[in-house]
């Protein structure tokens, strides 16, 4: 037999099969490190997008709200409520249970604040999609309008009442580092809430 029509022995095969799995397995391995990393700035956009539109929401209405009525817990169960533009009391809570924020309504607002607003789990409505978001925690700054005179009369707007939220979420899948985000809003009612301004 001519030496030039021998083929390949077993050990150039064997060392050809083993470089030949090493290079799959590197790229295998690339493409799921790639496409886990994908996958998870997927999920870390529907986070932002989820608060994005809830801070969204809240902001719009706290704007239109009547600065007089802002009232805040930032206890176990944070909360807060104030009296909307159209003089309904409103309550923007986080159930520490399920980690989601609901909006609730508790009717028309009475004397200067919503204390005596009874908010009916009916109507609460979850402002993000728990299966995309968490939110961990939530607290509230409030600083509540004021004018200068009595309560009884129309007086001079003196500072516009304001809120500063602060969030920390994190996605509901991935886990991960959570992120803060802030936001403050000012009332934009330059006179008290319909109730105490007749």
């Amino acid at each position: 037999m001519n030496k030039q029509d021998h083929g390949f022995t077993l050990i150039e095969i064997v060392v050809a099969i083993g470089i030949f799995s090493v290079v799959v397995i590197l790229v295998v391995s690339a493409m799921s490190r790639s496409s886990f990393q994908q996958r998870r700035q997927i999920a870390e956009q529907a986070v932002q997008e989820d608060m994005r539109l809830a801070l969204e929401v809240f902001s719009r209405e706290a704007r239109l709200a009547y600065g007089n009525t802002f009232y805040a817990d930032s206890g176990d169960n944070p909360f807060i409520e104030f009296a909307n533009q159209y003089n309904q009391c409103v309550r923007y809570s986080l159930n520490t249970a399920e980690y989601v924020l609901y909006r609730s309504e508790g009717g028309p607002a009475g004397g200067t604040d919503c204390s005596t607003a009874v908010f009916d789990p009916d109507t609460s409505q979850p402002l993000i999609n728990p299966d995309n978001t968490k939110v961990n925690k939530m607290s509230f700054q409030v600083t509540p309008a004021t004018w200068v005179g009595s309560a009884d009369t129309k007086d001079d707007l003196t500072s516009q009442g304001y809120i500063t939220v602060v969030l920390e979420v994190e996605d509901a899948h991935f886990g991960g580092q959570p992120f803060l985000l802030q936001t403050t809003i000012s009332s934009h009612q330059v006179n008290r809430n319909a109730e105490s301004n007749i």
